[in-house]
């Protein structure tokens, strides 16, 4: 009994704990809680021949950064089939 109710609370402790961690303190300069900025993300360019590139460079275009499996055209496989 007694190692079932301290495995309970090792696991109350664990979760509490990586909530926490999760958490976003963002504080202005008063020291309140605000709304956390968003986060930058890093555009990529490519160059005509398809190479990535600086985007500052001539000719660079904004990569379509989209991951392939997104691209994908065929159905998925997990997709639900109809029954016949």
């Amino acid at each position: 009994m007694r190692r079932i109710a301290v495995a309970c609370s090792l696991a109350a402790l664990i979760f509490t704990v990586a909530g926490q961690a999760a958490a976003k303190p963002c504080r202005d300069a008063a020291g309140k809680f605000t709304a956390c900025p968003a986060a930058a993300t890093a555009q990529r360019c490519r160059s005509a021949s398809g190479q990535f590139v600086k985007c500052g460079a001539p000719g660079a275009k904004p990569a379509d950064m989209t991951p392939m499996s997104a691209k994908s055209s065929k159905p998925s496989k997990t997709a639900a089939k109809p029954k016949p």
